[in-house]
């Protein structure tokens, strides 16, 4: 009986460390997914990371906008002159990126550029972006809406996350 229980929680722990390993290196390599935004959100620590992706599926229509395929830039960002910026160039007056991972980054730039070290509420910076980044005057509702329609993805993504992190 012992013999059968060690064995079992031998299985268990190979299997969970196949289940939850992620190569963070080789996220350069990966494909331009949901999945792969999102952690690669997640592994730059961008505050709201949640948030940041439903921006990211509202601004590049699920990824698929023109802009996101000539410019790996899925968030409309704009050259910037007052920051650092992880942009190579400038093309049809948008920011233009070496790699996707590259427009998660310059986010992060411009995440702590705009708000810093202040720590914000979920609601907080949802009420910022919506006036700050945002013409639109119904933004928050927008990101809202997406985060409702991911929130099962979410969900996944971050237990994934998490399990990956150990």
């Amino acid at each position: 009986m012992m013999k059968k229980a060690l064995i079992l929680m031998a299985i268990a722990a190979v299997c969970s460390v196949f289940m939850c390993y992620t190569n963070e290196d080789s996220i350069k390599d990966k494909l331009c997914t949901k999945e792969n935004v999102y952690m690669e959100i997640k592994r730059a620590g961008i505050q709201h990371a949640d948030v940041v992706f439903a921006q990211i599926m509202l601004e590049s229509a699920n990824l698929k906008s023109k802009l996101t395929k000539t410019n790996n830039n899925f968030l409309g960002m704009k050259l910037p002159s007052k920051r650092q910026t992880t942009a190579v160039g400038e093309f049809h007056g948008y920011a233009k990126y070496f790699g996707w991972q590259d427009c998660v980054q310059d986010y992060l730039l411009y995440q702590n550029h705009m708000i810093g070290n202040k720590k914000m509420s979920r609601n907080q910076y949802l009420s910022y972006i919506g006036k700050k980044y945002s013409e639109c005057g119904t933004y928050k509702k927008r990101i809202l809406r997406v985060l409702k329609q991911n929130r099962e993805f979410l969900r996944v993504q971050d237990s994934v996350f998490h399990c990956s992190t150990f």
